[in-house]
């Protein structure tokens, strides 16, 4: 890159590693001014974590959950709350059942109604 900005590689959906796949990962990450964030899923076998975990060294790893039924409800309520969205607390059980407690698609589903509210 020409600017002096950190460049940020994510490596997302990590479901297997191959030896092809190290290389490339223990290529860019070497000699590289990068970040990296590795997104394994989480039946990526321990070895292969493992891998991982050294081609990126050193590394922090923080791992993230889905949240439970009554937490992904209660952030439906406080964006409803938040951004006086008009959905009903049957609305609010759908998307806890859609969404599953993934945060990302939780934050999508806010961002999607207020963009659609915005429209009208």
């Amino acid at each position: 890159a020409k600017t002096k900005r950190q460049c940020v590689m994510v490596l997302d959906n990590i479901e297997k590693l191959t030896p092809q796949r190290l290389a490339l990962i223990r290529y860019l990450a070497w000699d590289k001014p990068c970040l990296f964030i590795a997104i394994p899923e989480r039946f990526l076998p321990e070895e292969d974590l493992f891998r991982l975990r050294v081609c990126l060294y050193p590394f922090r790893v923080i791992r993230l959950r889905h949240l439970n039924a009554d937490q992904t409800a209660g952030y439906f309520m406080y964006s409803v709350k938040k951004h006086r969205l008009s959905w009903t607390e049957s609305d609010i059980h759908v998307l806890t059942l859609a969404t599953k407690g993934y945060p990302l698609a939780m934050r999508e589903s806010v961002t999607r109604e207020l963009k659609w509210q915005k429209e009208r």
